[in-house]
């Protein structure tokens, strides 16, 4: 899984190169591309938020995970399973489903070099 928090790729060019893997010019796996589902959806939300002139609603920026890949019951990266746009709100929500399990971690941020 990518680190999120150390995503260089703008999310256009990022999302060009997932592009053009689901029309078939890379012949690779999701992963072997170098992409990951939860890096598109975050790109996507990236772009979105962008293209909204003056957008009210809030930027959900922390995702919430179930501690799965804590207890070894997954063999692929964890997806959130909720997404929220206050990280307090979410390590509550999550403590009270997940106990100590939960883990909030921060959605894609680009970093510019």
């Amino acid at each position: 899984m990518a680190d999120l928090g150390q995503m260089r790729e703008d999310p256009v060019a990022y999302l060009r190169r997932y592009q053009a893997w689901r029309r078939g010019e890379d012949p690779r796996g999701l992963s072997e591309a170098g992409l990951d589902a939860l890096v598109i959806g975050a790109a996507l939300d990236q772009v979105l938020e962008a293209l909204t002139p003056g957008s009210d609603r809030p930027s959900y920026r922390f995702g919430l995970y179930a501690g799965a890949e804590k207890l070894g019951l997954c063999n692929e990266p964890e997806q959130p399973v909720a997404l929220f746009a206050d990280e307090a709100m979410a390590l509550a929500h999550g403590r009270r489903l997940y106990g100590e399990f939960a883990e909030v971690r921060p959605m894609v941020a680009v970093v510019d070099e």
